[in-house]
């Protein structure tokens, strides 16, 4: 597609991302969701590379303390499963259907905590601490369910819902399971669990 092409060219050139984006979907005549998708898929030569410094291998996690970005990590998870999920210039598997504040809990939902947890079981965490928005619907009950699966998988953990996971993990510095660039930047490593299931999948 050109016009991933011609963002990376300009990112790689100092352009900010919002105008370049806009420059290029414009040029394009790209519909709303494929500028989105524009969005979240490209970044520059020197992004990439600070995020290759920082990730970690899936077996990294194990024995180790370790905190999970809960809703990004159960959507992306779902959208694998669904393959609507796309490998981006970073390297990372990110969802691109921004259905965030518009999420609910499915039968695929329960299909991508399992697939999540089989990989703790097989590298298990030291803890694993969950954090989920406060503001989304039925995070409550989703810490819950996630208590249930610790418990049922032997891990020791914890799911919490809280006003800020962005702070939050920020805060924290831990090792972190994410796929959000935001939160990326600011932490010394984390490790995208949705690939780990994807690559999986391939085979």
């Amino acid at each position: 597609m050109k016009a991933l092409k011609d963002l990376y060219f300009l990112l790689n050139r100092g352009y900010k991302k919002d105008l370049a984006v806009k420059f290029v979907s414009d040029h394009y005549k790209l519909k709303k969701k494929d500028r989105y998708k524009l969005m979240r898929i490209v970044f520059s030569k020197r992004k990439i590379e600070s995020v290759k410094r920082k990730k970690c291998e899936i077996k990294d996690i194990e024995d180790k303390f370790l905190a999970v970005d809960g809703y990004n990590v159960l959507i992306t998870t779902e959208s694998v499963l669904e393959d609507k999920a796309f490998l981006c210039f970073d390297g990372i598997i990110r969802d691109t259907r921004g259905i965030f504040k518009k999420y609910k809990f499915t039968e695929r939902s329960n299909e991508a905590l399992e697939k999540i947890f089989s990989l703790f079981r097989k590298y298990p965490p030291k803890e694993a601490l969950f954090f989920f928005d406060v503001q989304i619907s039925k995070s409550g009950e989703l810490c819950s369910l996630i208590r249930k699966n610790l418990e049922k998988y032997n891990l020791r953990g914890d799911a919490k819902a809280v006003k800020n996971v962005d702070y939050t993990l920020k805060k924290l510095q831990m090792l972190t399971a994410t796929n959000d660039s935001v939160i990326i930047k600011d932490l010394k490593n984390f490790v995208d669990i949705p690939r780990e299931i994807w690559e999986h999948l391939k085979q």
